[in-house]
């Protein structure tokens, strides 16, 4: 940075990875994502008191793990005087809950709602890294486009050893703000670089697929059908689906409900009867979160259509004014990966792959599944942990299913928990609840400045006095708290604490 100043070159993070990618120091530092992400964590004169807060907080953590190793060390002596430790322990935890409890809620809730980047190896992690650098469209959202797309294509020819035979198919629904977090970008580029595929490689894997930009009808979708056995839906803007979906006469969201699960629907009139059998449908759409809120109606949430879409909340930064093409060679190297793991399919004798469990990733599992969450937003999680698992063990070129790749699966299902939490269309009756209940899911896990809880619950669209009423309703009930310039859910403090000494000594680390 320095050097770029004192060249008398404005600086912005474009010029910036240039700088870095001629000494070769580019990929010793992060990407050009990890950059943009550390911008936020700049110190400044508008955040300094917080970062003092989080030093004192963690100064305090840290004295308690002192006092419960004290209490450790006398028990196993004659030393051990319990009254003592205890009015020491009470007394420190007190100091906190009085005073520090916002920023301590704080940090797990970065934690739970990133997502978790780890995940993104293999063929479908190096096309993300590849397309992400030249694009300002996030990671996942290629990351995510390109296994819906695979995952349609092999629908039939990849599954997992067990009865039920989960097929590689999805419902992914990028959300993201208008204009700069380019969800269209991401989807067509990858749609791109999939067509350019089938026009390179004749390969049998291809027969029958096929892109729609969007269907008008069940008619259609099952004329459709009649052609190709394998559709992946794209919508640019999937308010339209729904739009469509919302026609009284319109039996559109019911085939798309059923063909979810199912690979045949029958549609029987007085005019004619439509069938078809053995079909593979996908849906990879875009819309913005606030959209996605005010699209649904109660037709559309009770027969559970959103749990079965699985969304990817991200945002894109400005990273390229001009953003470069992709060099051909490196487009032809990852086209040969996707093939090679098509090769891996392929060698199954003409069966189906069926990927087994390792005893290890199967134990794992099988921890996760049963004491998975039994809330409403939890619904239709395992099936998309059995429907992403055999794709990621695919995208790192494995035919088996391990520990590694049931804690990446779990890993992106435990953060898809959250983000549902966080977006579930709103069921309330006027405007003032919608926010009040939109405020609560913000600060579930982390408080915010009023311009940060402004910004998230998108105030400037319901309008000032829709927040403002709704504020005044939560405070006056003792929902929220408003303290050191934050807004935070009352009693998130330090009940909030792990009760595990391990965890503690975590979060207390600087």
């Amino acid at each position: 940075i320095k050097t770029i100043h004192n060249k008398g070159v404005n600086l912005d993070l474009g010029v910036l990875c240039e700088e870095l990618k001629r000494r070769n120091e580019l990929t010793k530092i992060g990407s050009p994502d990890f950059l943009a992400r550390l911008e936020g964590h700049v110190l400044s004169g508008q955040n300094i008191e917080q970062h003092i807060q989080v030093v004192l907080d963690k100064a305090r953590l840290r004295q308690i793990i002192q006092t419960a190793y004290k209490a450790i060390e006398q028990a196993e002596s004659e030393k051990y005087e319990p009254e003592k430790i205890l009015v020491d322990t009470q007394r420190l935890i007190s100091e906190i809950s009085q005073d520090h409890a916002a920023v301590i809620v704080e940090m797990p809730a970065q934690d739970s709602r990133t997502f978790p980047y780890e995940i993104m190896t293999g063929v479908a992690g190096d096309f993300a890294e590849v397309y992400s650098a030249c694009l300002e469209p996030p990671k996942e959202f290629f990351y995510l486009s390109l296994l819906t797309i695979l995952g349609n294509i092999l629908a039939d020819k990849l599954t997992i050893a067990t009865q039920i035979h989960p097929q590689s198919r999805f419902y992914t629904l990028l959300l993201g703000e208008s204009a700069d977090d380019r969800k269209s970008t991401a989807i067509s580029t990858t749609v791109d670089f999939v067509e350019q595929l089938i026009d390179r490689y004749a390969s049998t894997e291809f027969d029958g697929f096929h892109f729609s930009p969007g269907v008008g009808s069940a008619e259609g979708l099952l004329k459709l059908f009649k052609k190709h056995s394998h559709i992946v839906l794209i919508f640019d803007e999937f308010s339209q689906f729904v739009s469509k979906a919302k026609i009284d006469t319109s039996v559109l969201l019911q085939c798309v409900n059923t063909l979810y699960e199912n690979n045949a629907y029958s549609n029987a009139t007085k005019q004619s009867i439509q069938e078809v059998k053995g079909v593979y449908l996908s849906v990879l759409g875009a819309s913005t979160s606030a959209t996605y809120q005010r699209t649904w109606n109660p037709a559309m949430t009770d027969v559970g259509f959103t749990n079965r879409l699985f969304i990817c909340p991200a945002h894109g930064s400005r990273k390229h004014a001009l953003p470069k093409e992709v060099a051909p060679e490196e487009v032809a190297r990852l086209q040969g990966d996707v093939i090679k793991l098509f090769n891996i399919v392929r060698n199954s004798e003409g069966q189906r792959l069926k990927m087994v469990f390792t005893p290890e990733a199967l134990k794992l599992y099988e921890e996760w599944y049963f004491k998975r969450p039994e809330s409403i937003h939890g619904r239709r999680l395992d099936t998309y942990a059995l429907r992403f698992v055999s794709l990621i063990a695919l995208s790192d070129s494995k035919t088996d299913i391990d520990v590694d790749t049931i804690q990446k699966t779990l890993a992106l299902i435990n953060w898809e928990y959250e983000m549902r939490k966080l977006h579930d269309p709103i069921d309330a009756d006027n405007a003032v609840a919608k926010m009040e209940t939109s405020i609560c899911r913000q600060l579930d896990k982390r408080s915010l400045t009023n311009k940060e809880l402004k910004d998230k619950v998108h105030a400037h669209r319901s309008g000032l006095w829709c927040f403002s009423a709704a504020i005044r309703n939560l405070e006056s009930e003792k929902e929220i708290r408003f303290s050191r310039n934050r807004w935070a859910l009352t009693g998130k403090g330090l009940e909030s604490l792990p009760k595990s000494l391990p965890a503690l000594v975590k979060r207390a680390s600087p």
